[in-house]
């Protein structure tokens, strides 16, 4: 009688771990895609900006107040590429608050205009990803 039992608590066992599994792998492949939308709302919103007249690429129109990913992305940026942002938004903010733009030399062209933070973004991204699915198996 007990391993009648013992069967059926196995198997129950069993039917919910690949439950629990394949809501894992739906809310992620849900989360992929609420990320994605994001990802191209914020190039809508960085195309039609003016931030490259004051002097910014479009890798530091990412923000990280509210995204764990991409704050630590950031964190993991080479010193100097950090230091690179930061001077990018200060002078931003200074030309901003004089209202000018920078001359048409110094601008930001698509040709300069060189992503350095995606790739850290993607890294922490999947590590984190890699983290909720392994933390609920």
């Amino acid at each position: 009688m007990a391993s009648k039992t013992a069967k059926s608590v196995a198997k129950y066992v069993g039917s919910y771990a690949r439950a629990m599994v394949q809501r894992h792998e739906e809310l992620m492949q849900r989360r992929l895609q609420d990320e994605s939308v994001k990802i191209r709302a914020d190039k809508l919103m960085m195309t039609s900006a003016q931030h490259r007249k004051v002097g910014l690429v479009d890798d530091d129109q990412l923000y990280d107040t509210y995204r764990d990913h991409v704050h630590e992305a950031i964190q993991r940026l080479p010193r100097e590429e950090q230091e690179g942002r930061v001077f990018r938004h200060v002078q931003a903010a200074y030309l901003s608050a004089r209202h000018e733009i920078l001359p048409k030399e110094e601008q930001i062209t698509e040709a300069n205009n060189r992503p350095y933070a995606i790739l850290y973004v993607n890294d922490a991204l999947d590590e984190m990803h890699a983290k909720l699915y392994w933390e609920h198996q």
